[in-house]
This record gives C-alpha cells, sequence and structure tokens, in this order.
C-alpha cells in the first residue's frame, strides 16, 4: 500500500498525468486557419531545401521553426502528441528553474500555474502553426536556461545537459521574441557569473548565439520582403511612425489583450496582494496593496459580467483593415496611464516584499513587459493579434509561482488548505468562461 502511495505521488508519474490531459485536450483540437493548411501542401510541390530557401528569400527568417512545422503540419497526430510533450516540458523545466528540487507538490503547483494560459490563443492562425512557433521557443528556451539554475545554485552543471540546452536555444533563438529574451538574461547571467567569478561559459555561448540569430533575422531578405507587404496590407500609416509612435503602440495592443484577459494578471495581483499582508508588516505598502488590488478587482469583476452576459466590451478599439488608420483617444491615453501606473506598483510591491531577492522578479516582469513592447516595431502589431503575448502571460504565470513558492512557506496548514481551495476555484472559474469557447 505505501509502495503504491509512493508511485502516485512521484513527480514523475504527475508529469505522466500532465502530459495525458494535454495529449486529451489535443486529441479534440479543431483544426483551421490559413498557416497550418498552408504548411501541409508545400513539400508536394518544394523539397524541404528549397521550400526554406524560398521563405527565406521571400517571407521569414525562421527557417529552423518552418522546417520543422511543413513536416509536422503533415503528420498532425504526430504534432498532437510532441506538442504536449512540449508543454509538459515546459513544466518540467518551469519547475526545475524556480525550485531547487523536484518534488511532487512543488510540480503541481508549476503545472495548474502554467495550465492557466488560454490555450484559445494558440489556435488564431492554427494549432500547429502557431504552437510551433510561439510555444515551442518558449519551452525549449526554458529548457536552454536549466544551466543557470546550476549557477544560481553553486552546483556543477551536468555534462548531458550542454547539448540538450544548446539544441533548444538554437531552436527558441530562431523566434524574434525569443532571442531578445535570451540576449538579455544571458547577459545578466553574465554580469552575475564575473560578480561570482563562477563558469562563464554557458552565459558567452548564449550571447554569442543571440548575436548571430540576431544578425541573421535583421538582414534575412525575406523579413524585408514581409515587412513591405504587410505594411501595405495591414497598417499603410505604419511608415510614418516614429520611434516613440512605436513604443506607444506597443504598449497600446499589450494593454488592449491585457484588459481583455484580466485573469491572468488579477491571478498574479491575488498572489502578490496575499504575500504583501502576509510578509509586509510596514503600514504603507499594505495600504497601497490594497488600493491597488482593489482596482484590479473591480476590472476583473467587470471583465465577468461582459462573459457571462455576453457583451462585447472594449477598452480599446482598433483597425487593422485596409485603408483604416488606428485612431487614439484620450480615453485611451487615460487608460494607457493607468496601466504604466499599475506596472509601476507591481514593481513598488515586489521590492517590498523582499529587497534583498527582488532583482529576478523585477527582471522576469520588465523581460515580459518587454517581449511584447517590441510588437509595435512591426505593422503586424494588431494584426498578429493575441498569440504574441505568450512570452508576456508567462512572465506573470512564472511570477505567481516564484511568489506562491515563498508565501506557501510562511503560511500554516489550516491557512495552505484554505489558498488551495480558493487556487482551485478560481482554476475552474477561468475554465468555465474561457476554455470551453475552444
Amino acid at each position: 500500500m505505501e509502495k503504491n502511495r509512493k508511485k502516485f505521488l512521484s513527480p514523475y508519474f504527475l508529469l505522466f498525468v500532465f502530459f495525458s490531459f494535454l495529449f486529451f485536450i489535443h486529441c479534440f483540437t479543431k483544426f483551421g486557419g490559413d498557416d497550418t493548411s498552408y504548411f501541409s501542401l508545400m513539400l508536394d510541390t518544394y523539397s524541404l531545401f528549397s521550400f526554406l530557401k524560398m521563405r527565406y528569400l521571400s517571407w521569414s527568417s525562421r527557417i529552423i521553426i518552418e522546417g520543422f512545422l511543413v513536416v509536422l503540419s503533415r503528420y498532425l497526430y504526430l504534432w498532437r502528441f510532441l506538442d504536449s510533450f512540449i508543454y509538459t516540458l515546459l513544466i518540467y523545466a518551469s519547475n526545475r528553474l524556480f525550485f531547487k528540487k523536484i518534488s511532487f507538490k512543488n510540480l503541481l503547483l508549476t503545472g495548474l500555474v502554467l495550465l492557466l494560459y488560454p490555450f484559445l490563443f494558440v489556435g488564431e492562425t492554427g494549432y500547429c502553426a502557431t504552437s510551433l512557433n510561439y510555444l515551442w521557443p518558449l519551452a525549449l528556451m526554458m529548457v536552454g536556461f536549466l544551466p543557470y539554475r546550476f549557477y544560481l545554485y553553486h552546483e556543477r552543471v551536468p555534462r548531458y545537459l550542454y547539448p540538450i540546452s544548446v539544441l533548444s536555444i538554437l531552436y527558441a533563438v530562431n523566434h524574434e521574441q525569443a532571442v531578445c529574451i535570451v540576449f538579455a538574461v544571458s547577459v545578466f547571467f553574465l554580469i552575475y557569473a564575473f560578480i561570482q567569478k563562477s563558469s562563464k561559459r554557458y552565459p558567452i555561448l548564449f550571447v554569442l548565439l543571440s548575436i548571430i540569430s540576431l544578425v541573421f533575422i535583421l538582414t534575412c531578405p525575406g523579413n524585408s520582403n514581409r515587412t513591405g507587404i504587410e505594411l501595405a496590407h495591414y497598417y499603410p500609416d505604419y511608415i510614418n511612425a516614429n520611434i516613440m509612435d512605436k513604443i506607444y503602440l506597443g504598449m497600446v495592443s499589450s494593454t488592449s489583450i491585457l484588459l481583455d484577459c484580466t485573469w491572468i494578471i488579477y491571478f498574479f495581483s491575488f498572489i502578490l496582494f496575499l504575500s504583501i499582508i502576509r510578509n509586509v508588516k510596514r503600514r504603507v505598502p499594505r495600504v497601497i496593496a490594497m488600493i491597488y488590488f482593489g482596482m484590479l478587482t473591480f476590472i476583473f469583476l467587470l471583465k465577468v459580467y461582459c462573459e457571462i452576459k455576453n457583451y462585447q466590451y472594449g477598452l480599446f478599439n482598433y483597425f487593422t483593415k485596409v485603408g483604416h488608420v488606428f485612431v487614439f483617444s484620450r480615453a485611451n491615453i487615460c487608460w494607457l496611464l493607468f496601466i504604466v501606473f499599475l506596472f509601476c506598483t507591481m514593481i513598488y510591491l515586489l521590492y517590498q516584499l523582499d529587497k534583498k531577492r527582488c532583482i529576478i522578479p523585477i527582471f522576469i516582469l520588465l523581460l515580459g513587459c518587454g517581449s511584447r513592447l517590441m510588437m509595435g516595431f512591426s505593422p503586424t502589431v494588431f494584426a498578429s493579434g493575441k498569440r504574441t503575448v505568450i512570452f508576456f502571460f508567462h512572465s506573470f504565470l512564472f511570477l505567481s509561482i516564484l511568489l506562491i513558492k515563498r508565501y506557501f512557506s510562511t503560511l500554516k496548514k489550516r491557512d495552505k488548505i484554505f489558498v488551495i481551495f480558493s487556487f482551485c476555484g478560481f482554476f475552474l472559474l477561468v475554465w468555465e468562461i474561457y476554455f470551453l469557447k475552444v
């Protein structure tokens, strides 16, 4: 009996449960979108090499990603299996990065939090195409970062991890948002390695891979060609935008999606609020946390009401059709300033929560924001839709994992049970409102 209990409480058994759950969802995935259909037919006309050459010259620098995509789009059951495995790998890698030891409780926490990400977003232009272009770079980037956990815990990096992390990073840096994150994180750990006088092998290697990939992306003739076509098709007036306009566009588009999908930031804010109330005794941070959480509660309840009533309420309205110009309003600017205020409050509360160890949480938050703001430098800033927020939203989920990890260590058993039930209730609410729409 005891042996069976230990078997079911094994973290690796739990990984299998997560994989089975994800594969079950994938088996009922309805395929659609032009991208998946397009890629599934390409090898009928081209060889793999000639297809990648054509794409490099005419459309995209993502030749590693599209090399996998053009094959897997023809074998969708294989994609279902691999995509479920990749997301399970994301759960495992995240758990290894944020916890010193792998355990059933830690893995359960990591998996439940990461499953809050709405898979609805992955199907905007076809599940297969979008997952390989956004979900896989994120998951493999986290796998590639695994050597850095050994740096933080002052442990020796296992030899077997070297080829795994390098191959994972090679796939990740083929994506424009991911390569910027890899570069920033690697520079961060390179500085850390100099300070700690530890091995600099991985940070230097990953910085070099990031620079090479950035040069490859910026010099790709297909990217220049695609920018011209998308400029004319989606946003003709974008050509007149200066740097400040593009930053503004990135902020507005990010804010629009964020306010439309408030549950992720609300969940993070709920955990941040509990952490401040529990661990910070000073009055000012506690009052600011109450005001901050109260504001977000109002927005979240408004969103839930709109969903229940099936009322299409948008705080931002924008056009992406040919000939339409994006219209800015004073109301939009007010909402934008409000969101900036909320983010500044987040940084302040993260600092107050743990002044000695606040660098990494704040760095994760800034990386997530930067990964979405950079979309303002693309004419498809609005046409790309919600799939480009995957790095942005996961930064909130990663921060939630970190806060729960620290917050739970200070709770009594009865308090832990209350928080667990609250979390499960919130998870079911999100599932009911959003996931069942897929």
